[in-house]
C-alpha cells in the first residue's frame, strides 16, 4: 500500500503565506506459513479411525512501515522570528522494518467415524511449541522531527531523532499459534453423485505478548522526544489473538465420469481485530487491516488417463469500517498535542478498509501403479 499527499497550506504558523505540505506513505507486510508434516492413523474398527501428525511450521514475515512528512516555503529567503533564514523546512518520519523466520513444531490428532451415508470427525491442534530456531532476523525503527513549533504559542518544539538497528542473535522471535478444535461433516447423497460437507473450527485467544525484542543500543536517541516513547523496548512488536471461530460449507457433483464439479464458502475472521493488547497498549505492532474475510470457490476435478487434475477459482472479499486512521493527512496541523505528532491532524475513527481478491487454483495427483482387484 503506497500513499501520498501534495498540497499547498498554510502549516507552519511562523511563516507567512502557504507553504507545500507533501507526505508519503508506504505499507508492506509479506507473511508465509509453510508445513511440513509427517502423520499416520490406525483402524481401531470398522467404522473408526485414528490419525497423529507432527508439523514443522516456518512462519515467515518481512514488514516495512513508513510514513515521511516535510513542509517548507515556497519562497526562497524567509524570516523567522524578525530573523532572515535562507532555507526552512519542518519535517517528521516515521520509519519501522521487521523480518524473521521463525521455525516451530505443531502437533495434531483426530478421529473419523465412517458410514456408508455420512462421516463425521474431529481434530485437535496444540499451540506450537516455539523456541526451536529462527534467522534472518532484522530490526530497525527510527522516529525524527525537526524545526515544528507550538500552535498558539510559537515556542519551537525540541528537535529530536531515535533510531536503532539490530540482527541476527541480538533479536529474538517468538510466533505464537493457538490451540484449535475443528468438526466436520460429510453426507452421501442416495445417487452417490453428490456429497454435501461442512466443518467449523475454533481457535482459542492468544494472550498479548513480545513477539520479536532485542536489547536497545545506548545512544538510542538525541534531543527530547516525546514522554510517551517506551526507548527501553523501542525494537519491542506485541503481538496476540482474539477467539475465532470459523465455518465452511462445501458440496461436490460428479457430472459425469471423470468430471467432479465442487464449490464452496468459508470465513475468515481476523483474530487481530479489536485486540485489547493490555499491558503492552504502548508497544510498537505489525500494523494490518484487520479484515474479516469470506471465501468463495468453485472448481473442477478430471481424471486424464488415470490422473487427478483440480482447477479452480476463489474470490475472497471483505470490509470493515469504523478503524482508526494510520495517519491523518487530510487535516494536518503542525503540531497534534492530543498524540504529540508533528504535520498530522488527530486520528479519527473513519477509516474504512476494502479487501476483494480472485486466486486461481491449478493442483495436480500423479498416480502410479495399477490397482488390481484381490
Amino acid at each position: 500500500m503506497t500513499e501520498s499527499v501534495d498540497r499547498r497550506i498554510d502549516i507552519l504558523t511562523g511563516i507567512p503565506g502557504d507553504e507545500r505540505y507533501f507526505a508519503f506513505y508506504q505499507h508492506s507486510n509479506q507473511f508465509r506459513d509453510d508445513w511440513i508434516g509427517l502423520g499416520g492413523s490406525v483402524k481401531l474398527n470398522n467404522r473408526l479411525y485414528a490419525g497423529f501428525s507432527m508439523f514443522a511450521a516456518i512462519k515467515s514475515l518481512e514488514y516495512t512501515n513508513s510514513l515521511d512528512i516535510e513542509a517548507y516555503s515556497l519562497n526562497d529567503s524567509i524570516f523567522v522570528n524578525d530573523e532572515y533564514v535562507p532555507y526552512y523546512i519542518a519535517g517528521y518520519e516515521n520509519s519501522e522494518y521487521l523480518k524473521f523466520n521463525d521455525y516451530r513444531l505443531t502437533l495434531k490428532g483426530g478421529l473419523l467415524y465412517k458410514t456408508e451415508t455420512f462421516n463425521i470427525g474431529m481434530s485437535l491442534t496444540v499451540p506450537s511449541i516455539g523456541g526451536i530456531y529462527s534467522d534472518g532476523k532484522r530490526v530497525t525503527r527510527k522516529e525524527k522531527q525537526s524545526n515544528i513549533t507550538m500552535p498558539g504559542s510559537g515556542d519551537p518544539v525540541p528537535d529530536y531523532v531515535i533510531v536503532d538497528y539490530k540482527e541476527k542473535k541480538d533479536i529474538q522471535v517468538s510466533y505464537k499459534t493457538p490451540f484449535s478444535i475443528a468438526a466436520g461433516f460429510t453426507y452421501y447423497f442416495p445417487d452417490r453423485k453428490r456429497t454435501l460437507y461442512t466443518s467449523v473450527e475454533f481457535f482459542s485467544k492468544t494472550d498479548p505478548y513480545r513477539m520479536a525484542e532485542a536489547e536497545e543500543s545506548p545512544d538510542i536517541g538525541s534531543g527530547s522526544g516525546p514522554d510517551d516513547v517506551l526507548y527501553s523496548e523501542w525494537l519491542t512488536y506485541a503481538s496476540g489473538a482474539r477467539p475465532v471461530f470459523n465455518v465452511a460449507l462445501g458440496y461436490s457433483w460428479t457430472l459425469k465420469k471423470d468430471l467432479l464439479l465442487m464449490g464452496g464458502f468459508r470465513t475468515d475472521f481476523n483474530s487481530k481485530k479489536n485486540l485489547d493488547y493490555k499491558q503492552y497498549t504502548g508497544y510498537n505492532k505489525v500494523q494490518s487491516i484487520n479484515v474479516d474475510l469470506y471465501h468463495i470457490t468453485c472448481g473442477f476435478s478430471w481424471n486424464i488417463l488415470g490422473q487427478d487434475i483440480i482447477t479452480g477459482l476463489q474470490y475472497s472479499l471483505g470490509r470493515n469500517k469504523n478503524q482508526r486512521q494510520i495517519a491523518n493527512l487530510s487535516d494536518p496541523v503542525e503540531y497534534n498535542t492530543t498524540e504529540n505528532l508533528a504535520l498530522q491532524g488527530d486520528r479519527n475513527y473513519n477509516m474504512i478498509s476494502l479487501y476483494n481478491s480472485i486466486s486461481i487454483y491449478f493442483g495436480a495427483s500423479f498416480n502410479f501403479g495399477d490397482k488390481k482387484d484381490p
